[in-house]
């Protein structure tokens, strides 16, 4: 049962365990998948050679990042071929085809990108031994490749891990930026578009929820509607007045949140009014 897993999770971070997972290789909503949507879990995504986000990947607000997985040449063991004896008519793999010098064999999914993950963070808590999960963790993170979507968002977490930049990133600096719901409300007998996410960091200084409209916003396109310089942990980053949305098309909502170190993070969305 969930409880019995959220339980051992838990009794592990007491412990000083960094739990990585993987965020599933069906491409589904990571909040329905155990032990990935699970709190206290660093859920990871798999991403192809472009940096973009594998198909089959897991998803949603408990990724943390993604790492390599597709075409990942592992030991093979002997007389099996299991992406073909899983999917391999529904996704055209012949027979074979994935077996490299009979030793070798070349697999898709978030199996294998967490443990890629694990050995980063392997690597980096073996160079600073009294470093804690939470620390070891905020420097994998912040430390990512930004790709997909600008920032941060549902498909990629904060982005593609970097060994080498994780292993020098400061392990007392995190900023968070992410939008993880909007809908209509009323407010004071006014419809709203609510914007519910995170804005928080260890030198948090501001936060700034903006509106644009059109297929590829410029700078000067962005309006801010809300600004505070209160953090949010996981609820509302604020409203945007129903009149703000007075024309059709594509409109972009982001959330930036700055720091005193001068580091910036964001979010967007978008979403199309017909």
């Amino acid at each position: 049962p969930l409880e019995l897993e959220q339980a051992m999770i838990d009794w592990a971070r007491r412990k000083g365990v960094l739990v990585v997972a993987a965020a599933g290789s069906r491409g589904k909503d990571t909040s329905k998948i155990s032990p990935a949507g699970l709190r206290g879990v660093l859920a990871v995504g798999a991403c192809d050679k472009a940096d973009r986000r594998a198909s089959f990947s897991g998803w949603g607000r408990h990724v943390g990042l993604v790492a390599p997985g597709v075409d990942i040449v592992s030991l093979r063991a002997r007389g099996t071929d299991f992406m073909f004896a899983m999917s391999g008519p529904a996704l055209g793999i012949k027979a074979g085809e994935r077996v490299a010098d009979n030793r070798w064999y070349r697999a898709d999914g978030t199996s294998f990108a967490a443990p890629l993950v694990t050995g980063a963070a392997a690597l980096v808590w073996a160079q600073n031994p009294k470093r804690t999960a939470e620390q070891i963790e905020r420097q994998l993170l912040m430390s990512c490749d930004d790709v997909e979507g600008p920032g941060w968002d549902v498909l990629t977490g904060a982005g593609r891990l970097n060994v080498a930049k994780a292993a020098a990133a400061d392990p007392d600096h995190l900023l968070v930026a992410k939008i993880l719901k909007a809908e209509v409300r009323q407010r004071n007998g006014k419809r709203v578009l609510t914007v519910s996410g995170e804005a928080k960091g260890t030198h948090f200084a501001d936060r700034s929820l903006q509106l644009a409209n059109g297929k590829s916003p410029t700078a000067n396109d962005w309006k801010a509607i809300e600004s505070s310089r209160l953090p949010v942990a996981d609820g509302e980053l604020g409203d945007i007045p129903g009149e703000s949305l007075n024309r059709k098309g594509t409109w972009h909502i982001r959330c930036v949140v700055r720091d005193t170190r001068g580091t910036t993070r964001e979010a967007s969305t978008t979403f199309e009014i017909e």
